[in-house]
């Protein structure tokens, strides 16, 4: 064996992502927003929508109910909530929909730099937030990668996240080759 991949999420990290920071934008309130989101992820099984879920849960009191739900494997989920189209989702999902985004980089990439996976939210085509998440790397990773790396084994994460929180993990752990934004079926 010369080189070994790694999934990140579950394999290096802990597999139990907490949403760490969320910013509303529009008219609506904060509350409401966690509400239509954690309605449309409710029916997803991404690790990602149960922190998500949560998070909305903890927020308002009752999550409404979501109809027409669909999931799209590595893009985010949609679905009719209260009236609204809630789409919620990775900047390829907004992008392929026409939603605008490119206003929040800033504040995107500052989140992505600190190792958060960013998932944006919209209700009829309007941002209305962006999430941000962070898993917990497993206590004896950062051991592990540099153990193999002594033995001079090639180590290779591969995660669905983008390339600027895949690479300030994969630094966090001493990985130096990451294939990152790699959908389920790849």
């Amino acid at each position: 064996i010369t080189a070994i991949a790694f999934d990140k999420t579950g394999t290096l990290t802990i597999g139990k992502p907490v949403v760490t920071d969320f910013v509303p934008f529009g008219d609506m309130k904060e509350e409401e927003a966690l509400a239509l989101i954690a309605a449309v992820e409710i029916g997803s099984e991404h690790p990602l929508a149960r922190a998500i879920v949560e998070k909305g849960k903890s927020a308002c009191r009752v999550v409404p109910e979501v109809k027409d739900f669909e999931a799209i494997a590595g893009r985010g989920v949609h679905g009719n909530v209260v009236g609204k189209n809630v789409v919620v989702g990775n900047a390829a999902f907004m992008g392929s929909l026409g939603i605008a985004i490119e206003e929040h980089h800033p504040l995107v990439e500052k989140l992505q730099n600190e190792a958060k996976t960013v998932v944006y939210a919209a209700a009829d085509q309007k941002l209305i937030g962006i999430l941000a998440l962070a898993d917990t790397l497993k206590p004896h990773a950062r051991e592990a990668i540099q153990a193999l790396k002594k033995m001079k084994k090639e180590i290779i994460m591969i995660t669905g996240d983008n390339p600027k929180t895949a690479q300030a993990i994969a630094h966090d752990l001493g990985i130096d080759r990451v294939l990152a934004q790699v959908l389920p079926q790849q």
